[in-house]
């Protein structure tokens, strides 16, 4: 893309899905295509269908995600994310979930959505812990320069599309949890 802040935005942390603190750099953008600074190797576990990973942060910090079958659902996930910007402290974070062009989203109860694409669908359970969930949806009159919520589904072609926000603070209920099964 020819427009740096469409590419640097398309390259940031915060247009991806994952746990994404304020003021924490993963690595940092040197050109199109080079990065300096990157955080450790992410430490993987697979144990049977559970994945593990989790991310050592300079100062002690840690980012951590786990994916795991749900066991009463055939074709379902269990996401759980945290951030510590110390060991044993939780810290402040979001979880974007973002969404493929043409799909529809939309919030079906306080902490419940439904994804559709075409004829399938599914449903999106988000935990207590959560304070803050965004539901957005291009709705056709987005501006030339925005960028939260645009996406490139191939090579040198972008698009707006929808994508929930999720808010994690320190305190209260710990349950980072995203829960997706086919509705």
């Amino acid at each position: 893309h020819g427009n740096p802040k469409l590419r640097n935005w398309l390259a940031s942390r915060e247009a991806h899905n994952g746990p994404c603190p304020d003021g924490v750099s993963l690595a940092r953008r040197e050109g199109p295509f080079l990065w300096t600074a990157a955080h450790t190797k992410p430490l993987q576990s697979l144990d049977g269908e559970v994945l593990e990973t989790e991310i050592r942060l300079k100062g002690g910090g840690l980012l951590s995600r786990t994916v795991k079958p749900l066991s009463n659902e055939p074709n379902g996930w269990l996401v759980t994310d945290s951030f510590e910007p110390r060991l044993g402290q939780a810290g402040e974070f979001t979880v974007r979930w973002q969404f493929a062009p043409g799909c529809e989203a939309e919030r079906i109860d306080e902490r419940v959505f439904r994804v559709t694409s075409g004829t399938s669908a599914i449903r999106v359970d988000i935990g207590a812990g959560w304070v803050l969930a965004e539901l957005w949806g291009p709705s056709g009159d987005e501006t030339a320069g925005q960028l939260d919520g645009i996406v490139s589904p191939r090579f040198m072609k972008t698009e707006h599309a929808p994508h929930l926000k999720l808010t994690a603070k320190p305190g209260g209920n710990t349950e980072f949890t995203t829960r997706f099964t086919v509705a």
